[in-house]
């Protein structure tokens, strides 16, 4: 057999090996996403308003998110001042003297709705919710 006859049924099946190739079917690609970013640190000022609330009365976050409270307690006409309690989101409650305040640092591992009160007057202060949610 000639070189060029061996040469072009080289050829010929290295073309048919690459038009095999491209006629295949194509695989479905899966969308690869970025992987959920969260803030370093987001902060929050929570103020009781000297009328037994707590403002804001809803704070939402997500899972996993570190959040900084900034509690603060302007009526100075308590004097026994208020407190702070979030069962089940912070390990103990936090008392803030007429005019004081205080910062905490946390991360809400869990979702759910947490109820936050002052635990010095009980149920005649009205408190919030924070909501935790899922990433």
């Amino acid at each position: 057999m000639p070189r060029i006859q061996k040469v072009l049924i080289l050829a010929s099946i290295a073309l048919a090996f690459l038009f095999g190739l491209a006629i295949r079917p194509q695989q479905p690609t899966i969308a690869q996403q970025p992987p959920l970013q969260l803030p370093e640190l987001r902060a929050y000022t929570l103020t009781v308003d000297g009328q037994f609330m707590w403002l804001p009365s809803s704070l939402t976050f997500t899972a996993g998110e570190k959040v900084k409270l900034h509690i603060f307690n302007p009526d100075k006409l308590t004097p026994e001042g208020h407190g702070f309690a979030a069962p089940g989101l912070l390990l103990r409650p936090i008392f803030l003297a007429p005019g004081a305040d205080q910062e905490i640092e946390f991360t809400a591992d869990k979702p759910g709705i947490y109820r936050y009160f002052c635990h010095i007057h009980g149920d005649i202060h009205l408190g919030g919710q924070i909501v935790v949610i899922k990433p």
